[in-house]
């Protein structure tokens, strides 16, 4: 299977020449064999002209002939191991890359059906992007990496209190956080949360704040800010506060 730029090669031709053949400059010819421009998006009577020149056929140049093998493809949990995964608005389809080839992805992939009948391969594909989820269900190959921030810290703590004149109250009891489980059990994360109840107003602020510090929190509803914190933290602010009591009174 060739890509333009080896068919073009074969020819002799420069990008300019090939452009100039198919009434296009010469930036055209470069961003389809960069792969900014899909070919499959392009004019029918541009592919068309292109492949007689190139002395291939339509369907070569768009749709490259291969079967598609199964064994070539790895699975994890029920999701498709790829190298890259992007979107490509000519073709309106979800584009991975496995071993160096193309594929657009025709629905919802699912490891009980024949990958030819969910697979088309592709001659190009538009840049990749990191687009951060799971899509259709496939898994980068690479894996996610699900970041979690660190702990809050008891001073950092009562630093917000008193800033935002946070009660005893408005905190609640530790609850273990999940994060990163729509990616399947092997990526999840967890550790431990106060949530923290504040008005509507600062709770974004509030969860900026603590993020550009390092400290994972989210503003998870209207007023409710979910703050990481160590395990036993309640219990150790507690015995904090006695012992500052205790202290006062002696």
């Amino acid at each position: 299977m060739k890509t333009i730029r080896e068919l073009r090669k074969e020819k002799g031709m420069t990008q300019e020449e090939l452009g100039n053949r198919i009434g296009k400059p010469k930036q055209y010819i470069s961003s389809l064999e960069n792969g900014k421009r899909c070919i499959e998006s392009i004019a029918t009577v541009t592919s068309c002209k292109m492949a007689e020149i190139l002395g291939t056929t339509v369907e070569e140049l768009v749709n490259p002939p291969e079967d598609i093998n199964d064994s070539e493809f790895e699975w994890e949990d029920g999701k498709l191991v790829v190298d890259n995964i992007s979107y490509d608005t000519g073709l309106n389809r979800v584009i991975i890359e496995n071993d160096g080839l193309y594929y657009a992805i025709k629905g919802k992939l699912s490891q009980e059906i024949p990958l030819n009948q969910q697979l088309i391969q592709v001659r190009r594909h538009c840049e990749f992007k990191d687009l951060g989820n799971m899509i259709n269900n496939c898994v980068p190959r690479q894996g996610f990496n699900i970041e979690v921030g660190r702990e809050i810290t008891p001073s950092e703590m009562q630093s917000i209190r008193e800033e935002y004149n946070i009660l005893d109250d408005d905190i609640s009891d530790e609850f273990i956080e999940i994060k990163g489980d729509v990616f399947g059990d092997k990526y999840k994360k967890t550790y431990t949360c106060v949530q923290i109840k504040v008005a509507e107003s600062i709770a974004s602020e509030l969860e900026s704040k603590l993020n550009d510090k390092g400290i994972e929190a989210k503003n998870i509803a209207v007023g409710r800010v979910n703050i990481r914190v160590f395990l036993f933290y309640i219990i150790f602010c507690s015995i904090i506060l006695i012992y500052m009591f205790f202290s006062c009174i002696i």
